[in-house]
């Protein structure tokens, strides 16, 4: 078993970025944990579960985070795991969707146990390692964390996480990272969606206070269609009323049902547009100029400042630098490319 090929190499191709950025050889980490670099250039690579355990150990000893599990995680997004078309084309319930991403993600990191689990007032995604050195496991559960976290916190804020009392040295640095709600008195760990948030826990009261609706989790089903019509205009009319029109209400309901989840319709679109940019970015040679047109801006500098905002700080063409991969030939081209995320169901 540990030396069968699990995971796509994608995801050491993130680590390796961030261990870049710590200033710590990453070739040489690589080489340590018996993977040779060039294979981060070959997309169709799999690597074994001895190699993951390896490199996690070794980064978990060099890593000069406080959470370098957690943080790594969180730049596990949809384009690294493949799903951005899948979620932004999904057009069942949140429930489904989750049942959906965590049925994928069994396949694409099968080193991970994940189940969905039901509860009174919620249900959650419990997550556990299959094996392997203690710190291995505990990185490889703050990257499950992080990353689910990661997905779906632009679908609800009411996320609450339950985990063993040693999965984080520092749980209250844990807490201002993911700013969720985060209890450390647990024998396992998961994930949980709460339908309503409870009063005193820090988040927006406008969710405690909504009336309780026919479908429980109505915050995330909505924000999931809103974010499909998002996606499928992104080269056409997508100004709210538009939008509005397209779901079958007013822009008057749309602002209102957007307020009562905390949340702008201008902050939504512009992570759709950003979401579907970096696909571009990372996964092309499309130039910052036609991509910029293809997500909805009249100029490279609109949308360059739009990127900024939303990666905080982050140009294009450094996200660029930073590609998940090499372009090999045989690859789609410029709009065909385009065309290729337009109608896949998921980004493999």
């Amino acid at each position: 078993m540990e030396d069968i090929p699990l995971m796509p190499v994608a995801y050491i191709h993130r680590l390796a970025e961030l261990m870049t950025e710590e200033g710590l050889d990453a070739d040489g980490v690589l080489r340590e944990a018996g993977i040779n670099p060039n294979l981060l250039r070959r997309p169709d690579c799999l690597l074994t579960l001895r190699q993951i355990q390896s490199i996690a150990t070794l980064y978990m000893g060099l890593s000069s985070h406080a959470l370098p599990g957690l943080q790594f995680g969180q730049r596990l997004d949809l384009i690294t795991h493949g799903l951005l078309g899948h979620v932004y084309s999904w057009r069942g319930s949140f429930r489904q969707l989750i049942e959906t991403i965590v049925a994928y993600m069994r396949v694409r990191l099968p080193m991970l146990d994940m189940e969905v689990r039901d509860g009174s007032d919620h249900f959650g995604i419990r997550i556990a390692v299959k094996g392997g050195h203690p710190v291995a496991q505990a990185f490889l559960l703050q990257t499950a964390l992080g990353t689910f976290h990661a997905l779906c916190i632009g679908l609800t804020n009411n996320i609450v996480i339950h985990c063993r009392p040693d999965l984080f040295a520092d749980p209250a640095a844990a807490r201002q990272l993911l700013k969720t709600e985060l209890h450390t008195d647990h024998d396992t760990t998961e994930l949980r969606f709460y339908a309503r948030a409870p009063l005193g826990e820090g988040l927006p009261t406008s969710l405690a206070k909504a009336p309780a609706a026919a479908d429980p989790f109505e915050e995330p089903g909505f924000l999931v269609q809103l974010r499909n019509e998002l996606f499928s205009h992104l080269r056409g009319e997508d100004s709210s009323g538009a939008i509005a029109s397209a779901l079958g209400m007013s822009v008057r309901t749309l602002r209102r049902r957007l307020s009562e989840f905390g949340i702008s319709f201008n902050k939504v679109r512009l992570d759709v547009r950003m979401q579907v940019a970096s696909r571009y970015l990372t996964t092309t040679s499309i130039s910052i100029e036609r991509i910029a047109g293809y997500v909805g801006y009249s100029d490279q500098a609109a949308f360059t400042r739009a990127f900024r905002e939303w990666s905080q700080g982050q140009t294009p063409a450094a996200l660029r630098q930073q590609r998940t991969r090499t372009l090999v030939p045989g690859e789609p081209g410029d709009d065909q490319a385009v065309d290729a995320v337009r109608r896949s169901p998921t980004d493999n």
